[in-house]
């Protein structure tokens, strides 16, 4: 009984009905107002905040999600794609009595299901820090082409600005055929 919790069955419903892109945005919610740590923006308290309020909201909301498409049929033909915009630093910040984890750009977590997906796939790896990819890196640039791949559009196509100049759909991305079944 939260926003996410309720946003996740209309995202459903929107699919159902038709709509082809759905964006389900995470909301503020009560226990996690800390002016200095809005959402996901873990710079302090990041064990207690991770624990306590956003993975147990995420956790319930996002799997009902993933279970709703399935049980209705929708999952083949719909991919869902959970991410952020970075990682979090691997080690914890020394920030007084308040662990916090700054911004990682080298290693984040995008989660894909749905649309071929194969179910369970755990693709690339890190070093035990959590630090810099091992092997498999996927670039943000990868991880578009694979989305507009999944959608049946060419992510190496052009589109053509207001200036009538073509420009690339995906600069230099790569599709991650890794993923589907």
């Amino acid at each position: 009984k939260n926003r996410w919790g309720q946003w996740c069955p209309l995202a459903r419903r929107l699919i159902e009905s038709g709509v082809r892109l759905v964006h389900v945005n995470w909301p503020r919610e009560p226990g996690d107002n800390a002016s200095d740590n809005p959402l996901w923006d873990t710079h302090a308290q990041n064990h207690d905040r991770l624990e306590d309020v956003l993975c147990p909201i995420f956790d319930v909301g996002f799997s009902a999600l993933i279970e709703d498409l399935d049980q209705r049929g929708l999952l083949e033909e719909t991919l869902v794609v959970c991410v952020g915009e970075m990682g979090r630093t691997p080690k914890f910040e020394n920030r007084g009595s308040a662990d916090g984890r700054d911004h990682w750009g080298f290693c984040f977590p995008a989660l894909l299901a749905g649309a071929g997906v194969q179910g369970g796939t755990l693709y690339g790896r890190s070093d035990d820090m959590a630090a810099y990819p091992l092997d498999h890196p996927v670039s943000p640039a990868d991880l578009s082409a694979t989305i507009f791949d999944s959608l049946g559009i060419d992510p190496h196509a052009t589109i053509t600005d207001r200036e009538g100049r073509p420009v690339p759909l995906v600069d230099g991305g790569q599709v991650v055929d890794g993923l589907y079944a």
